[in-house]
């Protein structure tokens, strides 16, 4: 009995440790040195990656480093139905931590050639799905499908898959320790609704990301930037539709002329910066603007002052012979809705209620006994 229990242990010790061990060892070479694992490794990643973007896919090669690690070489994604390219990377390593995907893309390049374009692919692709393990995807360089669009830097995504809701958080930005987050909650009953919150932290983001993101088209001049939060919601019905938009934060390097380009000539010539309390849009009008601008030094049109005083109630208190006036200071705090608008300036100082003034004295000033209408606004932009 003694001799037979030695047996099935010297068994035992050979399949742990020679036995098992080899058939790892020929595992490893067959899956990285022969045509039959790379094949393998080929279909099975293919659908694995097809299945997990919902899209076409493509991978050149397959690296097998280790157990849950892989490099893939020459990866392109294209829409199914239509065959659209939607993006290509040279390398794509791939490691398996705890119950965790984490990919590393160096660089990266897609057609889309805005934000949110590229944000609707990952909703209606990656977002669309509701089984899976959590995955974090990192890009290093994203280039986009518009050469005047900068590239995203340090795009980092997780996904987080939801039975009702799936979730996907992002930051990207230079600044590695304040990034710009994003985060985008698909939910799946219908009809489908996406929600996108955009936190800007302590980075100033220019105004045509922010338009593209929004799929909005801000009139603010090309310098103009904006730092806050915004709140987007976009609705299935109909299709990728911005139901609903709320602002709040901080718009600087404003140009006047693109603010008042309605107006011809331009009224108003320099740059202000906007507070912005709250700004709400809904189902395709602005329903709430709430803020304060502040100008630099600038110059304002002598034959548009009868016109703003008038159709906006103004006091117009100082007039000089000049058609071109120069000012130095421009405040103004407004909240406007479709019932009307107030619109006040200086609270303090000797200045008090001044709108617009020069050295020499106020040029427009508020009248607090005024309630205006909103077509008033209308009058003075048409005009």
């Amino acid at each position: 009995m003694k001799h037979r229990t030695q047996r099935w242990l010297n068994r035992f010790l050979f399949c742990g440790c020679v036995l098992l061990p080899s058939l790892v060892i020929a595992g490893t070479l067959i899956l990285r040195h022969t045509d039959t694992g790379q094949r393998w490794m080929l279909m099975w990643w293919t659908d694995a990656f097809a299945q997990a973007t919902a899209s076409q896919v493509e991978i050149g090669r397959v690296h097998f480093v280790g157990p849950d690690r892989y490099v893939f070489e020459n990866v392109r994604l294209s829409d199914r139905e239509t065959g659209r390219h939607i993006i290509q990377c040279d390398h794509v390593a791939l490691n398996r931590i705890n119950a965790q995907w984490e990919l590393v893309i160096h660089t990266a390049d897609t057609p889309y050639p805005d934000l949110y374009g590229w944000m609707q692919w990952w909703n209606g692709h990656v977002l669309s799905q509701k089984e899976g393990l959590e995955t974090h995807i990192r890009i290093d360089k994203l280039s986009l499908g518009d050469p005047q669009k900068r590239q995203l830097q340090n795009f980092n995504a997780q996904v987080m898959p939801g039975s009702d809701v799936t979730e996907l958080l992002v930051n990207f930005g230079g600044d590695v320790k304040e990034p710009i987050a994003l985060r985008v909650r698909r939910r799946h009953i219908y009809p489908v609704q996406t929600e996108i919150v955009l936190k800007t932290n302590a980075q100033r983001l220019p105004i045509n990301v922010l338009g593209d993101l929004l799929e909005f088209d801000f009139q603010f001049g090309k310098v103009a930037t904006f730092s806050g939060e915004a709140v987007v919601q976009i609705s299935s019905q109909p299709a990728d539709r911005v139901r609903k938009l709320t602002l709040k934060g901080e718009l600087n390097q404003v140009d006047l002329t693109q603010l008042l380009q309605n107006a011809q000539p331009p009224p108003m010539v320099g740059m202000v910066q906007v507070a912005v309390m709250h700004a709400e849009y809904d189902d395709g009008q602005w329903i709430r603007l709430e803020g304060r601008l502040q100008g630099e030094p600038g110059h304002v049109q002598r034959a548009w002052l009868p016109t703003v005083a008038r159709s906006l109630k103004l006091r117009w208190l100082g007039d000089l012979d000049q058609s071109s006036i120069p000012y130095e200071s421009l405040c103004c705090e407004f909240i406007w809705s479709p019932e009307g608008i107030s619109i006040r300036g200086e609270k303090d100082g000797p200045n008090r209620g001044s709108i617009l003034r020069h050295a020499q004295g106020i040029i427009l000033a508020d009248d607090p006994e005024q309630v205006i209408q909103t077509t008033a606004i209308q009058d003075v932009l048409l005009r």
